[in-house]
């Protein structure tokens, strides 16, 4: 903070701000370089034992991963099946009337439930991309 109130009330020319500015970028960079090489060097280390000496456990716990994202989608489905159900037709349509009433502006629309759709597909996204990596690894 007190190098940001140095800077604004210094009488540097421009050149001078834009160099330092410059200078603090690429000392960022080169700290981001390294932490992301010491992250890889650890995750490299951590899965070697498993990539070397266990395809089949590799194997597994990719099979393991499809097992649960398939009853996570088989959840969704039986969900899905029992909204369409008449008794929940009715209830969806007395929600409704419900939020029409206290709120005319939303014309009965529910609340939506964006966050917990994106945890849902990042969720999906990067156990596949394991699963990908880790098969590729362990053949």
């Amino acid at each position: 903070m007190a190098e940001r109130l140095a800077l604004l009330n210094s009488s540097n020319n421009a050149q001078e701000t834009v160099e330092w500015l410059g200078g603090k970028v690429r000392e960022l960079g080169d700290n981001l370089g390294r932490m992301t090489s010491e992250v890889d060097r650890w995750v490299r280390g951590t899965l070697k034992p498993l990539r070397s000496n266990h395809p089949l456990t590799i194997v597994g716990l990719g099979g393991l991963t499809f097992l649960l994202a398939g009853s996570a989608v088989r959840l969704v489905v039986r969900k899905r099946r029992q909204e369409a159900s008449f008794l929940e037709k009715g209830r969806r349509l007395g929600r409704a009337v419900v939020r029409v009433v206290e709120n005319p502006d939303r014309v009965a629309q529910p609340a939506q439930g964006l966050g917990r759709d994106v945890l849902g597909v990042a969720c999906t996204v990067a156990a596949a991309t394991l699963v990908k990596k880790l098969i590729d690894r362990a053949f």
